[in-house]
């Protein structure tokens, strides 16, 4: 696998961080260990039910009752001052957390023995799910305000040995929920070279990969899709490329915006990205989320220079855009080179220039105009808030690092549209928020939308029972040995 970010719950980042940390953290809402529609359905965990809410004034109290049972490895027992102590984590500023972006609306968080009581200052339709997220992973209330790789933990699995290329998780002995840990051990290996994985599976060197691109094709030719040993699974991540808008080539500029999502060969993005690993979007929620209209903002089978080069006449100012890219892989490169391609069609020129964490684009005043990396990096969790709110509304918009809106995005009207959506229940609330995916989409343009993440598997011979959650991909826990 590829390299792996932070373990820490409250500043995990990336995909496989966060699959990691689903089969060690105990949540309080989780997710089944299944495929959408039920993958997707959010579920009591550590929590007795959903919350109770009562109004008082401005602020809601959202009450959640803790179930006894859940321990740590070491044979603490999981409280609700553990969650209390996660939220207070994620607030801390020294853990570069987007947890003060996901919480803006906390008013403050108690609990006593078996009950945490968190009040905001708007209804929360979305908290439970909110609260699956990993940055709500049940820590020791003594675990400190610093960052840790090592955490206790109250989930089927737990870190039992880590270090930079080899990461082993042990069954938990005292996990007292009902999510499958088949195996007695998982060693997780990192930093291999991503053209060898297919190859140690095929071989039983390993039982388990996310494979490269460029091999998804012929792994599915020669073993079929969701039969036995390669696996496809709808996910809910909006790939996009970021438009920074506080730079002077994209600020006050949506026309030219608008330009870009017509010229982009959203075609192209995705097959540079491998067969099977997503699926073409022009909108910024994903398929199947509350609030999915689709609206047909964009073509998506490929660009439309023409239209483009009409919005872009006499507003594409310098004419240059730096573009970061994540990393120097092959992948990354190509799509980089098909958007370079792409805008020289409508008068800009690419610069190509790939970042570090030194020259991380959620810190604000970064000197990028173009960023492959989400539309606001990975969404923490599947709702509209995470999807729209967190990534274009200006009132998150802060210094340093952990900037969940990478476009810089800040419109005081769609400010308050957003805020606004957030508040809603039920059916106006996905009414207001398909409305917003269609304007910011179309009108605003604050990013080019084009793909929605599958999940892949690629597993050995002897590994059955595959089960592929949309949020977390793979159950590790759920994998089981056939003999073979």
């Amino acid at each position: 696998m590829a390299a792996l970010g932070s373990l820490d719950p409250a500043q995990a980042g990336g995909f496989f961080a966060n699959q990691l940390l689903w089969s060690t953290c105990a949540f309080l809402y989780d997710y089944p260990d299944a495929r959408a529609p039920t993958g997707g359905v959010i579920r009591p965990e550590v929590a007795a039910a959903f919350p109770s809410v009562r109004r008082r004034g401005r602020n809601y109290t959202y009450t959640i009752r803790v179930r006894s049972g859940f321990r740590y490895q070491d044979g603490r027992p999981v409280g609700a001052a553990d969650f209390v102590h996660a939220i207070h984590r994620d607030l801390e500023p020294g853990l570069a957390s987007v947890g003060p972006s996901v919480l803006k609306d906390l008013v403050r968080v108690t609990s006593d023995a078996n009950t945490l009581a968190i009040t905001l200052d708007r209804p929360a339709p979305d908290l439970p799910t909110m609260l699956s997220s990993t940055l709500f992973c049940a820590v020791p209330a003594d675990l400190p305000a610093t960052p840790t790789q090592t955490a206790p933990m109250a989930g089927p699995y737990y870190i039992a040995s880590y270090s930079a290329s080899e990461i082993v998780l042990g069954r938990n002995p005292n996990y007292g929920g009902k999510r499958p840990r088949n195996a007695a051990e998982i060693d997780w290996m990192f930093q291999i070279q991503a053209d060898a994985i297919a190859l140690k599976v095929e071989r039983g060197d390993a039982d388990y990969g996310v494979i490269s691109p460029a091999a998804t094709g012929p792994i599915a030719a020669r073993y079929g899709v969701n039969k036995s040993r390669f696996f496809v699974a709808p996910g809910y991540q909006t790939i996009c490329l970021a438009l920074n808008t506080s730079r002077p080539l994209f600020a006050n500029n949506p026309r030219l915006r608008r330009a870009l999502n017509y010229a982009i060969d959203r075609h192209a993005l995705v097959a540079a990205f491998g067969s099977f690993v997503g699926r073409r979007t022009d909108q910024f929620l994903p398929y199947g989320s509350p609030g999915f209209v689709d609206s047909h903002v964009y073509p998506l089978s490929g660009p439309n220079f023409k239209k483009a080069r009409a919005l872009a006449s006499g507003h594409t100012r310098d004419g240059t855009a730096v573009m970061y890219v994540r990393g120097q892989s092959p992948f990354a490169t190509a799509r980089a080179q098909i958007v370079q391609y792409d805008l020289k069609q409508i008068g800009i020129n690419v610069q190509i220039q790939p970042f570090s964490p030194a020259r991380d684009p959620s810190r604000l005043g970064e000197p990028f105009d173009i960023v492959d990396r989400g539309c606001g990096d990975i969404a923490p969790y599947d709702d509209p808030f995470a999807l729209l709110n967190l990534p274009f509304d200006g009132s998150l918009i802060h210094g340093g690092t952990g900037n969940t809106n990478l476009s810089y995005l800040n419109d005081p009207t769609y400010n308050k549209k957003l805020e606004a959506a957030s508040a809603l229940v039920g059916a106006a609330r996905d009414r207001a928020y398909a409305q917003l995916d269609a304007a910011l989409s179309r009108d605003v343009a604050p990013a080019v939308p084009y793909a929605v993440f599958n999940h892949t598997a690629f597993v050995s011979a002897r590994i059955g029972c595959v089960r592929m959650n949309p949020i977390y991909g793979t159950s590790f826990g759920a994998l089981c040995l056939t003999g073979t």
